[in-house]
């Protein structure tokens, strides 16, 4: 048992911010995923993380909002899907 799960988390998530992904790491997340005690695994873009505190911020979107969109994307979270979103809200 990891020291996380002994502490009381049993859900463990990771954003990865990046300039850019060139592969869609479905098999590395996977990997993770079934091996390890990360259950969530999240690819943003850095441009994706600048407009959505845009957003966030002009929109003032819940922290759980922006969560939940968070994990309703699928891998990896480009800036047009962060507009794509919110941009009507």
């Amino acid at each position: 048992m990891s020291k996380a799960l002994r502490i009381g988390y049993n859900k463990i998530g990771f954003i990865i911010v990046s300039n850019d992904f060139r592969d869609n790491f479905d098999d590395f997340v996977n990997s993770i995923t079934w091996d390890t005690d990360i259950k969530r695994f999240i690819l943003l873009t850095s441009e994706a993380l600048l407009y959505l505190l845009s957003f966030k911020t002009k929109n003032r979107l819940s922290l759980g909002t922006v969560i939940e969109s968070l994990i309703s994307f699928g891998n990896p979270i480009t800036a047009k899907k962060i507009i794509d979103k919110f941009d009507d809200v």
